[in-house]
């Protein structure tokens, strides 16, 4: 791996060593910050469950945490909702 990691390489290794862990697909990169100098806190929507549409798919949503040279050092899952509810927004 490399050490200078830039943001939509640390996104894509976060998601892919996710669904290599829980055997999820990845749906949607919400948000990457860097976190301190030596770890990136990673938000992915992950499908959770495949539906008919697909938007009724549900979806978990996902904090990770990496370090700089990609390596997933925790993730939790920090919530679920249904591909068609909307979130976010003016109010929230």
């Amino acid at each position: 791996m490399n050490m200078n990691m830039n943001i939509s390489e640390v996104g894509k290794e976060a998601a892919e060593e996710l669904a290599k862990l829980t055997g999820l697909d990845p749906s949607t990169l919400v948000s990457i910050s860097k976190k301190d100098e030596n770890e990136w806190k990673v938000v992915v929507e992950m499908v959770e469950r495949h539906g008919i549409p697909d938007s009724s798919d549900i979806l978990g949503i996902y904090e990770i945490l990496t370090d700089n040279e990609g390596k997933l050092l925790s993730f939790c899952r920090s919530g679920m909702r249904r591909r068609m509810d909307m979130v976010g927004g003016e109010d929230e």
